[in-house]
C-alpha cells in the first residue's frame, strides 16, 4: 500500500514522513504543455518544501505520457496533448527530482514515447536511488527566450564528481543551452565523461569548463557527467 496526500503536507510539514509515503504540494498535473511547466515552476519556486522530509516523497502529481492516441474511455477520448519532446522533459524531471512516477496513461499499449521514457532503465535507476537527495534547477541560462532555458541536476554520489544534468528548454525555439562546470562546484579544468540518456551512449570526447547541445522546443537534454582523472581524454 502506498499513501499519497494532497494537502497534507501544509498542516503537518516535516512530520509528514510518519504518516504518508508521498504529498502534493503543487497543481493537479494535466496533459498540457503550459500546465506541465506550471509544476516545474513550482518544483524549482519550492524547493526547500521539496526535500528534506525523511521517508516521504514530494509528488509532482500523475506522469501523462502520451497514451495510445484518440481512444474511447467512459468519459470520452484521449488524446496526447503534448509532444514527444514535451513527454521527454516530463519524464526526465519526474525523474531527477525523485517524485514518485505513478503513470495516467493506459500502459497495455506501449507507443514508441512511452517505450522511451517509461522503459528507461539508467532514469529510473537513478530515479530508485537514495544515496544522494533528489535534484533541483541549479542555473537559469541565457537564451533569446529569458526565463525558459534552464539546468537541472543532482549529483549521483556523496563526492558530487558524478551529476544527472538535464538542459531543459521550455520556449517555443530550438536552443543551444550549457551548464557550466562552476553549476556543479567542479574546477573550470576538470575533464568530464559525458553520456547521453536517451541515446544511451557515451559521447567521444571529454568536456571541460561547460558541455551544451541543441534542445528542441519544449525538449529536454539529458546526459551523466562523471568526472574524470587529469589527463583523461575519453568518454
Amino acid at each position: 500500500m502506498f499513501l499519497e496526500v494532497v494537502a497534507g503536507y501544509f498542516f503537518l510539514l516535516g512530520d509528514i514522513g510518519r504518516y504518508a509515503n508521498s504529498w502534493r504540494f503543487c497543481t493537479d498535473h494535466h496533459d498540457k504543455w503550459d500546465n506541465t511547466v506550471t509544476e516545474l515552476r513550482c518544483r524549482a519556486d519550492q524547493v526547500n518544501r521539496a526535500g528534506g522530509v525523511p521517508h516521504a516523497w514530494p509528488y509532482m502529481d500523475a506522469l501523462m505520457t502520451g497514451g495510445q492516441g484518440c481512444v474511447p474511455f467512459s468519459h470520452g477520448p484521449h488524446c496526447p496533448g503534448m509532444s514527444d519532446n514535451a513527454y521527454r522533459t516530463e519524464f526526465a524531471l519526474w525523474s531527477l527530482t525523485q517524485s514518485p512516477l505513478i503513470v495516467s496513461t493506459d500502459v497495455r499499449v506501449m507507443t514508441p514515447i512511452m517505450n522511451e521514457t517509461l522503459l528507461n532503465a539508467e532514469l529510473l535507476a537513478f530515479h530508485a536511488s537514495t544515496k544522494t537527495p533528489p535534484g533541483r534547477r541549479i542555473a537559469i541560462y541565457g537564451c533569446s527566450e529569458p526565463l525558459h532555458c534552464s539546468v537541472w541536476g543532482r549529483p549521483l554520489d556523496e563526492t558530487g564528481s558524478d551529476w544527472f544534468v538535464a538542459l531543459v528548454n521550455t520556449g517555443k525555439l530550438n536552443h543551444t543551452i550549457k551548464v557550466s562546470w562552476g553549476d556543479l562546484d567542479w574546477d573550470h579544468e576538470q575533464p568530464a565523461s559525458v553520456r547521453d540518456l536517451w541515446r544511451h551512449q557515451d559521447l567521444p570526447q571529454a568536456a571541460r569548463g561547460t558541455f551544451g547541445a541543441p534542445v528542441p522546443s519544449h525538449g529536454t537534454a539529458a546526459f551523466r557527467i562523471r568526472q574524470q582523472p587529469a589527463g583523461g581524454s575519453g568518454a
